[in-house]
């Protein structure tokens, strides 16, 4: 949403494959030559936010 104007700006609906994660990584936001730019991603994780961090930690 937009702070000021509250018109949505983005919208990421999820579908039924996504029923059964209790995790989800929508999106990841990064810089890169001095500007902020956003990847859509939409990975889902069964075993909530260890799930993801054994994916980067494990």
């Amino acid at each position: 949403m937009d702070v000021q104007t509250k018109d949505e700006v983005l919208r990421y609906d999820l579908t039924e494959e996504y029923s059964i994660e209790t995790a989800l990584i929508i999106a990841e936001i990064y810089k890169k030559d001095g500007e902020w730019r956003m990847s859509a991603v939409g990975s889902g994780y069964e075993g909530g936010l260890q799930a993801i961090l054994n994916r980067y930690y494990n």
